[in-house]
């Protein structure tokens, strides 16, 4: 969810390169009102987003997807999950609640807190050893995850790094924090065992607060890293001074 905000301040640049300066929003890292500028910026990338770039290998981030992850056992699923084709719709119409930012001539800290009315996780799931109250529901088939509201702070930070005399921009840290839902509800659907799945949709919801913060914990580290090696490859193309001009 979160590499989509590193991305914006990228693509604007690539489309300014492109001659395409009017449609878009560049922020200068002295402006003493950077942070409205960013947030500007942010907001008015994100339809961009939608459907991807693909002259500058960037995909459609909605969805945004994923091959596989694994949420191993915790309370009150002492069973591991794993997903696989994983698709998250939802995140390019965030709202971008606020933006702080500093950014000098040898390092970058920007930090944003964004909230998502609507967020919808599609996957196939394959699960073993799904014991509840005795009653095995292990199965495999697809699973859907709506989630209302969802909010959280990011945090990413870099520095310049000088390749072939050039100074390119190179995000070293991101961080994901303050993360809440409003609300989580799970659907499991199977052809093989449909009473397994409906168990499993019946347990998850009641359980939604403590199952969906287990597995946001594990799910962040993968993003973050996701998110951190496609901004880098962006970054990589776009020299610091015209990311952000002085």
């Amino acid at each position: 969810m979160i590499g989509f905000i590193t991305l914006v301040f990228a693509l604007n640049i690539i489309f300014c390169n492109a001659q395409l300066i009017t449609k878009f929003q560049v922020c200068s890292r002295s402006d003493p009102d950077i942070n409205s500028c960013l947030k500007s910026a942010i907001l008015n990338a994100l339809p961009v987003l939608k459907d991807g770039v693909t002259e500058y290998g960037l995909p459609s981030l909605e969805p945004f997807t994923l091959p596989k992850f694994v949420i191993n056992a915790v309370p009150p699923t002492h069973f591991d999950q794993v997903y696989t084709n994983i698709k998250v719709y939802g995140f390019v119409f965030s709202q971008i609640e606020e933006v702080t930012a500093q950014i000098t001539d040898d390092s970058f800290l920007i930090v944003i807190k964004a909230l998502t009315g609507k967020v919808q996780v599609t996957s196939d799931y394959e699960f073993e050893g799904a014991l509840f109250g005795g009653v095995d529901a292990s199965s495999a088939g697809q699973c859907s995850v709506n989630i209302v509201n969802k909010s959280m702070t990011v945090k990413f930070s870099g520095s310049p790094q000088t390749v072939g005399g050039e100074r390119y921009l190179e995000a070293k840290d991101i961080k994901i924090i303050d993360i809440k839902d409003e609300k989580v509800t799970f659907t499991f659907t199977s052809q093989d065992k449909p009473e397994a799945a409906s168990l499993l949709t019946k347990k998850f919801d009641e359980h939604w607060e403590a199952i969906s913060m287990d597995e946001i914990q594990k799910a962040v580290g993968i993003y973050s890293a996701a998110f951190l090696k496609e901004a880098n490859v962006v970054f990589s193309k776009i020299p610091f001074d015209t990311l952000f001009p002085k």
